[in-house]
Protein backbone atom coordinates (compact mmCIF):
# COMPACT_ATOMS: atom_id res chain seq x y z
CA UNK A 1 0.00 0.00 0.00
CA UNK A 2 2.72 2.43 0.55
CA UNK A 3 4.36 1.84 -3.02
CA UNK A 4 0.48 2.74 -4.60
CA UNK A 5 0.43 5.69 -2.04
CA UNK A 6 4.41 6.28 -3.22
CA UNK A 7 3.25 6.43 -6.99
CA UNK A 8 0.17 8.38 -6.52
CA UNK A 9 1.87 10.94 -4.60
CA UNK A 10 4.77 11.32 -7.19
CA UNK A 11 2.23 10.42 -10.03
CA UNK A 12 2.93 14.15 -11.78
CA UNK A 13 6.90 14.02 -11.60
CA UNK A 14 6.63 10.33 -12.89
CA UNK A 15 4.62 11.78 -15.99
CA UNK A 16 6.57 15.27 -16.23
CA UNK A 17 9.71 13.39 -16.14
CA UNK A 18 8.07 10.92 -19.12
CA UNK A 19 7.09 13.72 -21.05
CA UNK A 20 10.06 15.51 -21.17
CA UNK A 21 12.67 12.23 -22.28
CA UNK A 22 9.93 11.85 -24.95
CA UNK A 23 10.16 15.46 -25.60
CA UNK A 24 14.29 14.97 -25.61
CA UNK A 25 13.79 11.74 -28.15
CA UNK A 26 11.42 13.85 -30.67
CA UNK A 27 13.85 17.31 -30.57
CA UNK A 28 16.96 14.77 -30.67
CA UNK A 29 15.42 13.22 -34.13
CA UNK A 30 14.23 16.96 -35.12
CA UNK A 31 18.25 17.86 -34.97
CA UNK A 32 20.00 14.77 -36.28
CA UNK A 33 17.28 15.64 -39.74
CA UNK A 34 18.34 19.04 -39.67
CA UNK A 35 21.83 18.60 -39.31
CA UNK A 36 21.20 16.19 -42.79
CA UNK A 37 19.46 18.55 -44.46
CA UNK A 38 22.10 21.30 -43.75
CA UNK A 39 24.77 19.20 -44.67
CA UNK A 40 23.32 17.92 -48.11
CA UNK A 41 22.57 21.91 -48.66
CA UNK A 42 25.88 22.69 -47.91
CA UNK A 43 27.12 20.10 -50.62
CA UNK A 44 24.95 21.23 -52.93
CA UNK A 45 26.22 24.93 -51.94
CA UNK A 46 29.65 23.72 -53.16
CA UNK A 47 28.78 22.16 -56.32
CA UNK A 48 27.24 25.02 -57.63
CA UNK A 49 29.77 27.52 -56.33
CA UNK A 50 32.18 25.37 -58.67
CA UNK A 51 29.62 25.42 -61.18
CA UNK A 52 29.85 29.23 -61.06
CA UNK A 53 34.06 29.03 -61.39
CA UNK A 54 33.73 27.02 -64.15
CA UNK A 55 30.84 29.26 -65.77
CA UNK A 56 33.14 32.28 -65.31
CA UNK A 57 36.17 30.83 -66.56
CA UNK A 58 34.29 29.87 -70.02
CA UNK A 59 32.81 33.75 -69.83
CA UNK A 60 36.16 34.52 -69.83
CA UNK A 61 37.70 31.78 -72.23
CA UNK A 62 34.75 33.27 -74.62
CA UNK A 63 36.15 37.21 -74.39
CA UNK A 64 39.20 35.84 -75.49
CA UNK A 65 38.09 33.94 -78.01
CA UNK A 66 36.30 36.94 -79.46
CA UNK A 67 39.23 39.55 -79.09
CA UNK A 68 41.33 36.78 -81.55
CA UNK A 69 37.96 36.59 -84.02
CA UNK A 70 38.17 40.30 -84.16
CA UNK A 71 42.13 40.01 -85.08
CA UNK A 72 40.79 37.29 -87.65
CA UNK A 73 38.57 39.35 -89.86
CA UNK A 74 36.72 38.00 -92.76
CA UNK A 75 38.57 39.17 -95.72
CA UNK A 76 39.37 37.97 -99.42
CA UNK A 77 42.56 37.81 -101.72
CA UNK A 78 42.23 41.25 -102.86
CA UNK A 79 41.75 43.17 -99.86
CA UNK A 80 45.23 41.12 -98.96
CA UNK A 81 46.72 42.02 -101.65
CA UNK A 82 45.59 46.02 -101.04
CA UNK A 83 46.74 46.04 -97.88
CA UNK A 84 50.00 44.38 -99.02
CA UNK A 85 50.44 47.17 -101.58
CA UNK A 86 49.86 49.80 -98.76
CA UNK A 87 52.52 48.54 -96.56
CA UNK A 88 55.09 48.05 -99.36
CA UNK A 89 54.46 51.94 -100.71
CA UNK A 90 54.94 53.26 -96.92
CA UNK A 91 58.11 50.87 -96.60
CA UNK A 92 59.97 51.95 -100.18
CA UNK A 93 59.56 48.18 -101.76
CA UNK A 94 58.71 48.23 -104.84
CA UNK A 95 56.50 45.13 -105.86
CA UNK A 96 57.29 43.64 -109.18
CA UNK A 97 54.76 40.74 -109.41
CA UNK A 98 51.93 39.22 -107.16
CA UNK A 99 50.99 35.89 -107.38
CA UNK A 100 47.69 34.81 -105.47
CA UNK A 101 48.48 30.64 -104.57
CA UNK A 102 45.75 28.91 -103.47
CA UNK A 103 43.60 29.58 -100.30
CA UNK A 104 43.57 26.83 -97.56
CA UNK A 105 40.55 26.05 -95.88
CA UNK A 106 40.88 24.94 -92.35
CA UNK A 107 38.50 24.23 -90.03
CA UNK A 108 37.99 27.76 -88.32
CA UNK A 109 40.48 29.96 -90.54
CA UNK A 110 40.95 30.47 -94.13
CA UNK A 111 44.69 31.30 -95.21
CA UNK A 112 45.50 33.01 -98.10
CA UNK A 113 49.26 32.99 -99.14
CA UNK A 114 50.95 35.06 -101.62
CA UNK A 115 53.70 35.08 -103.31
CA UNK A 116 55.52 37.96 -103.58
CA UNK A 117 58.33 39.16 -105.86
CA UNK A 118 60.05 42.46 -104.81
CA UNK A 119 63.07 44.71 -105.74
CA UNK A 120 64.50 46.36 -102.38
CA UNK A 121 66.94 48.95 -102.08
CA UNK A 122 68.99 47.49 -99.17
CA UNK A 123 67.68 45.05 -95.83
CA UNK A 124 67.56 47.55 -93.75
CA UNK A 125 64.27 48.31 -96.10
CA UNK A 126 63.81 45.10 -96.07
CA UNK A 127 63.16 44.54 -92.61
CA UNK A 128 60.95 47.09 -92.20
CA UNK A 129 58.64 46.01 -94.64
CA UNK A 130 58.31 42.64 -93.28
CA UNK A 131 58.15 44.39 -89.71
CA UNK A 132 55.50 46.21 -90.91
CA UNK A 133 53.94 43.15 -91.87
CA UNK A 134 54.05 40.63 -89.07
CA UNK A 135 52.95 43.87 -86.93
CA UNK A 136 49.79 44.91 -88.71
CA UNK A 137 46.90 44.73 -86.87
CA UNK A 138 45.23 41.50 -89.48
CA UNK A 139 47.50 38.39 -89.18
CA UNK A 140 50.43 38.29 -91.33
CA UNK A 141 52.92 35.68 -91.45
CA UNK A 142 56.00 35.81 -93.65
CA UNK A 143 56.35 32.16 -94.18
CA UNK A 144 59.50 31.64 -96.88
CA UNK A 145 62.10 34.41 -97.79
CA UNK A 146 64.73 34.20 -100.72
CA UNK A 147 67.10 36.97 -101.35
CA UNK A 148 69.24 37.88 -104.50
CA UNK A 149 71.70 40.70 -104.63
CA UNK A 150 71.30 42.07 -108.23
CA UNK A 151 74.73 43.33 -109.24
CA UNK A 152 73.29 45.74 -111.87
CA UNK A 153 71.07 47.46 -110.31
CA UNK A 154 72.97 47.53 -107.17
CA UNK A 155 69.54 46.75 -104.84
CA UNK A 156 68.43 43.21 -103.58
CA UNK A 157 65.75 41.24 -105.69
CA UNK A 158 63.22 39.34 -103.22
CA UNK A 159 60.95 36.78 -103.15
CA UNK A 160 58.15 35.94 -100.37
CA UNK A 161 55.71 34.08 -99.17
CA UNK A 162 53.09 35.97 -97.32
CA UNK A 163 49.60 34.61 -95.83
CA UNK A 164 47.40 36.19 -93.98
CA UNK A 165 44.89 34.01 -91.33
CA UNK A 166 41.18 34.70 -92.02
CA UNK A 167 38.77 33.57 -89.09
CA UNK A 168 35.93 31.09 -90.75
CA UNK A 169 32.85 32.01 -89.29
CA UNK A 170 31.31 28.48 -88.24
CA UNK A 171 27.88 28.63 -90.38
CA UNK A 172 29.99 29.03 -93.09
CA UNK A 173 31.90 25.76 -92.12
CA UNK A 174 28.54 24.01 -91.70
CA UNK A 175 28.68 22.98 -88.12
Amino acid sequence: MELIALANKNKNKVLNFAVIIVAFIIAGNIYKQQTREIESLKSKNNMETKKNTVIENINKLEKSIGAYKGLLAKKDASSVINTVGNIAKESGVKIVSVKPIAEQRQADYIKFPLNLVLTVPNYHTLGSFISKIESYQDVYVVEGIDIKFQEQAKELAVSLIISSIAFTPLETIGR
